[in-house]
């Protein structure tokens, strides 16, 4: 299992859904299948202008998906966001 919290939410979300990881990399519009390996088990970071369309796709609630991603990656950016109110 990965460390990564986004990760961790996007396998989760990607089991639950019953797709295959074409279906899902078809649907978001990744080329290659393998890609959803790579972010699933958080070798690679799920590009945050894909999360729209993962979380669409797998039926994930996109805010919560897209502040997890923003806390692990860009946690200043989150730290603005989050806690100076910019988002309510």
């Amino acid at each position: 299992m990965p460390f990564s919290p986004t990760a961790i939410k996007l396998a989760k979300a990607i089991v639950a859904s019953e797709l295959t990881q074409r279906e899902i990399a078809d649907r978001v519009g990744f080329r290659q299948a393998n890609i959803i390996s790579m972010l699933k088990t958080g070798e690679t970071r799920v590009p945050l202008d894909r999360i729209p369309a993962l979380a669409q796709t797998l039926g994930m609630d996109e805010r919560d998906f897209l502040l997890t991603a923003i806390a692990e990656y860009h946690p200043g950016i989150h730290e603005v966001l989050v806690y100076h109110r910019v988002l309510p």
